[in-house]
């Protein structure tokens, strides 16, 4: 990702919350699929 998470915020200040929240669960659920082991 280009743009660390201190910045985001900064970069984008008229964020919408549901944008954030769709945003962090993408990063948990791709996460989680990192995490997964291999079968």
């Amino acid at each position: 990702m280009p743009h660390e998470f201190p910045n985001f915020s900064a970069d984008r200040p008229r964020q919408d919350p549901a944008d954030a929240s769709v945003m962090a669960s993408k990063w948990v659920s791709n996460a989680a699929e990192n995490s997964r082991p291999v079968a």
